[in-house]
């Protein structure tokens, strides 16, 4: 039967609240058919940590500990073909490792395993092959040949100090594709470092160079970077245009006093700085909050929250409740800057951290 070679992990548990995790498992594993139930209901239990809770009813469990029980429900018939929905959805980082280092377990029992998720870094090691889907098939294919045609493969190389001759010298090499130089040395766009790095090492120290280290290049940053720009630019763009079309509305259809009150030099300040300044202020508390979370969805919502004052501002003002002078849209300018560069800053090192507490190799 079908059902007997496939597991499923959907996206809510659909668990019984009232039996335990115990009862839950061997319920299922009923249906499944399932022969040493009491053995397979503990065994994953254990692997899973949840055999000290198994006589709690399930109702009472964190959303991270149904997750983990649905996961060990869709492995009880130990089925060769595995379809996990956002297997770490909701798991702290501890929990989501234990999850991961399980599905690398499985995966080397040598089951076929399709995960759906949204967590980049989870598909990158856990999945020997990554399809990018959006409405259709993007495209399929291993996720070091993604990333190689996303960015391109390079090293960074930090010298004690870098001359000209060196430069010269690596850009002639017939592997290298390109150089660039940073504050902390050269970026060198290269073909297979895993191969070619050797040679062109050899070829900088024959030359004199002092190579402190050489490092292949991470993409996490430029990763973040560009969600960030992704998020922010259609916002304003939106914000900007929905401006455009309410003051082109109020100059036909109002009378020429309620135009020039509404459409004043302060809201065209508003909407020209302060748009994309709440955009980014919103996308980078969005980062922050999904650093702390692992359900994306969450993070959306928290990050859609800054969008409440501001709507309430401009609801008062337009009711004459509240009065806003340029000087003090100035003020808020200002103000406002300095809280998105903090933000930012701040949703970067988080980001960062998360990338270093989700590591389990």
């Amino acid at each position: 039967m079908i059902r007997a070679d496939i597991g499923l992990l959907t996206e809510t548990p659909g668990l019984y609240p009232r039996l335990n995790a115990e009862q839950n498992l061997g319920f299922y594993a009923r249906l499944h058919g399932v022969e040493n139930i009491a053995r397979q209901v503990r065994t994953y239990l254990t692997l899973l940590g949840l055999w000290e809770r198994r006589h709690e009813p399930v109702g009472g469990f964190s959303k991270g500990m149904q997750q983990k029980l649905a996961i060990a429900r869709a492995l009880l018939h130990e089925p060769p073909v595995l379809f996990l929905d956002e297997p770490t959805s909701a798991l702290d980082p501890e929990a989501a490792r234990v999850v991961r280092d399980f599905i690398e377990t499985l995966r080397g029992e040598g089951r076929t395993i399709f995960i759906c998720t949204h967590n980049l870094d989870e598909a990158d090691r856990l999945c020997d092959r990554v399809a990018v889907i959006r409405q259709r098939l993007i495209r399929v294919d291993t996720p070091e040949a993604l990333r190689r045609g996303l960015y391109g493969q390079s090293v960074m190389i930090h010298f004690r100090e870098v001359f000209a001759p060196v430069r010269a010298l690596i850009e002639d090499l017939p592997f290298v594709r390109g150089v660039s130089e940073t504050d902390e040395g050269l970026r060198v766009a290269i073909d297979d470092p895993e191969t070619n790095n050797p040679a062109l090492i050899r070829v900088l120290v024959g030359a004199g160079a002092d190579i402190r280290f050489v490092e292949r290049e991470s993409h996490s940053l430029e990763l973040l970077v560009g969600k960030v720009t992704a998020a922010v630019v259609p916002a304003v763009i939106l914000a900007w245009l929905s401006f455009l079309v309410t003051a082109a509305g109020m100059y036909v259809l109002a009378s020429p006093v309620v135009f020039a009150y509404l459409v004043r030099p302060v809201w065209t300040l508003s909407m020209a700085v302060h748009a994309p300044l709440f955009a980014l202020l919103s996308t980078s508390s969005g980062v922050i909050a999904s650093s702390r979370m692992n359900d994306p969805r969450a993070a959306q919502q928290i990050s859609a929250l800054f969008i409440v004052p501001v709507v309430a501002a401009s609801m008062a003002v337009i009711m004459g409740r509240l009065y806003l002078s340029l000087d003090i849209m100035l003020w808020a300018t200002a103000v406002m800057v300095l809280i998105n560069v903090g933000v930012l800053w701040l949703a970067v090192r988080l980001f960062q951290r998360e990338m270093i507490l989700t590591r389990w190799k």
